[in-house]
């Protein structure tokens, strides 16, 4: 059998005992857990940060995953806990649009709400749910206990709004949707959908504020240290660098920017 599979995504950073916390109330019920940090730098209580990753990562780990995620500005609120399953792979974390991409990428779905939290743990803290319901949880998913037992159906689950690319017949506007460590941006438009719009292949170049960038590279070492370009990353979106620095700081972009792709 498999040894079962938990992955944790937090704003939470690494300075603290947080995620640390988390791990221990995972491991104590289910001891033989394989953890595994997606991140905990996630952009502070960027809920769509967070759903952008969990987007990248749900087709990578084999079925039956269970997928612990904590961005959660709303805590102690009114929002609900939850559970997710989606095309075969768990999720734990709350209610507040936080799995939206997988929720548009996934084929079937059903979900539940954690209603009786008691079962989990006995005390609950008002500021603390990641270890006091959702790490309980995620690990009783993980160890394979039915989500009847402290769980009531839901119909629908709450989604934030995704920018979608903007299309023109000669040009495209794309949005900002998250930035990685390397200071790299990533931006709304898929590959796929930029070659539907530009079927003919034609050189294309992107505008950002008031700079240009020449064509569409394939890597880093298209271009000489310390050069802007455009390409289509590993998630399949239109990503702007500078080699070997910070596209994120060179171009001082941030949530709400866009950039536009010219033919």
């Amino acid at each position: 059998m498999h040894l079962p599979i938990i992955t944790i995504t937090t704003d939470f950073g690494n300075r603290d005992h947080y995620v640390a916390s988390m791990k221990g109330r995972i491991l104590s019920i289910c001891e033989n857990a394989i953890l595994v940090d997606v991140t905990h730098d996630v952009e502070r209580q960027n809920i769509l940060h967070a759903a952008v990753i969990l987007g990248a990562i749900s087709q990578d780990f084999p079925e039956g995953a269970v997928h612990l995620a904590v961005v959660d500005p709303g805590v102690g609120s009114s929002r609900k806990p939850i559970i997710l399953c989606a095309d075969g792979n768990y999720y734990v974390g709350p209610d507040n649009g936080i799995f939206t991409s997988v929720l548009n990428q996934s084929h079937e779905w059903k979900a539940w709400e954690l209603t009786n939290t008691s079962l989990l743990t006995s005390i609950i803290s008002t500021t603390f749910h990641g270890r006091d319901i959702f790490a309980p949880a995620a690990a009783y998913v993980a160890r394979g206990e039915s989500v009847e037992k402290f769980c009531e159906p839901l119909s629908e689950v709450n989604r934030i709004l995704i920018p979608k690319p903007i299309h023109f017949p000669r040009h495209i506007v794309s949005h900002y949707l998250s930035s990685d460590h390397f200071g790299n941006v990533l931006f709304d438009l898929t590959l796929d959908e930029f070659i539907t719009w530009n079927m003919a292949n034609a050189p294309v170049h992107i505008r950002i504020h008031d700079h240009v960038i020449g064509g569409i590279s394939a890597t880093y070492s298209d271009v000489p240290s310390g050069w802007p370009l455009a390409y289509f990353g590993s998630s399949g979106y239109l990503e702007i660098a500078v080699r070997e620095s910070s596209a994120k700081e060179y171009f001082q972009l941030a949530a709400g920017d866009s950039v536009v792709v010219e033919l």
